[in-house]
């Protein structure tokens, strides 16, 4: 993954600290969900695109944000975010977490 989409990455999450816990991407995580996913980089700020919200759930997976389907960190006012299905729950998550950070 090149520095410009880590660049967008880190910017749509609104704050690499803003989960308790976050473990920082490394690339070969980014590039096991890029492949996993079926995604191609310069797609991945195209937050309506299924393949990238369940690329954002595979990075918080790895990470142990979300496991078997549940958000699994603190931040305040996130907790209560629940979805069925599992991209919508991250992608809910990233929207949470750019609001919170925004306050």
């Amino acid at each position: 993954m090149n520095s410009l989409t880590l660049l967008v990455f880190v910017l749509a999450l609104g704050s690499i600290n803003c989960f308790e816990g976050w473990v920082e991407s490394t690339p070969d995580i980014e590039e096991q969900c890029i492949e996993q996913e079926k995604v191609a980089e310069k797609d991945l700020k195209d937050m309506d695109d299924n393949s990238v919200k369940c690329y954002y759930h595979c990075i918080y997976e790895k990470q142990g944000i979300i496991a078997n389907g549940v958000y699994k960190g603190n931040l305040a006012g996130c907790s209560d975010v629940k979805d069925a299905n599992k991209c919508e729950l991250a992608v809910k998550l990233v929207s949470c977490s750019i609001l919170k950070n925004k306050s």
